[in-house]
């Protein structure tokens, strides 16, 4: 092994090239005179469609003329295109054009193209795309504030140069895990979609958990569109005058609120809204602080059971406390917990119901009648609710989400356990601390 800077160990036998001699930079333009809605023209691709996870994003796609096409010679994409995030908060960001979605397609003025006839397309873009790779795009960022790289960011950058057939070998493996990755979030899309469809059909009576279809004649209007007429329809703060809802309270506000100088490595979960983004809560990404410090806040305590909901700037985010190894958890000022009489209320409907879309439409535009987008405690005890009043009915309608909730999550394990299964690999092969026989991978590959 030997050691390159900027790269650290790689084999005695690969080389190293100076980038900016072998990678060829190309970028478009956006003209505003040629952009259409018209999804028969020529897509142009920018900054927004580049993933942070290296995968593209074909939502709201721009398209400009296919006159400008044809005139242009400019930021024409072509198939394994490594593009690259020129500007802005997300530079470096970087994606590869693989699945060739557009017979024609350009990017405009903020992304690179990158293209070499000396480094297999594919291992240039997970190299760049590794941390190794990232750090060296990161050191050439410019500008204050949000700042970007321009055409010479390349100078003095560096990447490794195994031989061709073992570059593709690496790139091949990488490839393979990639592959599982999109089709495991395309599996987790068809399930959200299933269950979407599911909470906005049993949680307003229209079907029967047996599956049967409730006849129109036992439904009623609501804020929500129809519901079961033999169901409670109320506002929240009614469930609470009754004790049905126990508590509702949000996290610390003003001075007593933890700042990022109370965090610590471990402790009392500091739970925010980003941290219950995926359904569930996040304690493996969220802040920490002391049992000490927790006990000098006034409020914002939520235990085992209670249902969170966020409703500051990132809205409509919910979870359930679930078992604890300690007695609370502290909330932030941006999410809320209701406490339910179990005997009452499920936890689990209460939940659903907030997930359930026409909820989060009344929610956000609530919200967004504050400058904020924010909607307080006063407020959200104002939005209507409607539930069966018998705990068996109630059960028995969450039963469907329950498992499709399980059947989700084991997929989003899934799909972390191969996010770090592609980190640790390329950390690896990109280096060569993992050398690859490329006669068995690319058996393995054609089988």
């Amino acid at each position: 092994m030997k050691h390159i800077e900027k790269i650290g160990e790689i084999p005695e036998s690969w080389k190293v090239l100076k980038a900016y001699r072998y990678i060829y930079l190309e970028s478009g333009q956006r003209p505003k005179k040629f952009v259409t809605d018209n999804p028969n023209d020529i897509p142009s691709l920018g900054g927004e469609n580049i993933g942070g996870d290296g995968f593209l994003k074909f939502e709201n796609i721009r398209f400009v003329d296919k006159s400008y096409y044809d005139k242009t010679n400019k930021g024409h994409l072509k198939h394994y295109d490594v593009l690259i995030n020129k500007d802005g908060a997300n530079t470096g960001k970087i994606a590869i054009y693989d699945e060739q979605k557009f017979e024609k397609a350009l990017i405009n003025e903020h992304v690179f193209i990158m293209r070499s006839k000396d480094i297999d397309q594919r291992f240039l873009f997970y190299f760049y795309y590794s941390k190794i790779g990232q750090n060296q795009i990161q050191a050439k960022v410019v500008g204050s504030a949000q700042g970007g790289i321009n055409n010479g960011f390349l100078k003095g950058t560096y990447i490794p140069k195994p031989p061709k057939p073992e570059q593709k070998a690496i790139a091949g493996i990488l490839t393979k895990v990639d592959e599982a990755i999109k089709a495991t979030q395309e599996s987790i899309k068809a399930t959200q979609k299933l269950k979407k469809a599911l909470m906005q059909n049993l949680l307003t009576g229209k079907m029967k958990p047996d599956g049967s279809i409730s006849e129109d004649s036992n439904l009623r209007n609501t804020k929500y569109g129809k519901a079961a007429s033999s169901w409670r329809y109320c506002q929240i703060r009614e469930l609470v005058k009754e004790n049905v809802i126990l508590k509702i309270q949000d996290g610390n506000h003003g001075e007593i609120h933890p700042t990022s100088k109370d965090f610590t490595e471990s402790g009392i979960p500091f739970i925010m809204a980003s941290d219950i983004s995926k359904g569930f809560i996040d304690y493996t990404n969220c802040k920490f602080i002391t049992k000490q410090r927790a006990e000098k806040l006034r409020i914002g305590f939520a235990r085992e059971g209670d249902v969170l909901l966020s409703h500051k700037a990132s809205l409509g985010y919910t979870a359930i406390v679930g078992e604890l190894t300690e007695d609370y958890i502290m909330l932030t000022p941006q999410v809320t917990y209701y406490r339910t009489n179990k005997n009452k209320l499920k936890p689990e409907y209460l939940k659903y119901f907030f997930e359930m879309y026409t909820y989060q439409i009344l929610f956000e535009s609530y919200a967004k009648q504050s400058t904020r987008n924010y909607i307080g405690i006063t407020n959200q005890k104002k939005m209507w609710f409607y539930y069966p009043e018998e705990i068996e009915e109630q059960e028995k309608l969450i039963k469907p989400l329950v498992d499709v909730d399980d059947v989700l999550r084991n997929k989003q394990i899934k799909t972390e356990i191969l996010k770090k299964l592609k980190k640790s690999l390329m950390q690896q092969l990109l280096t060569g601390k993992k050398r690859v026989d490329v006669v068995k991978v690319n058996h393995l590959l054609k089988a």
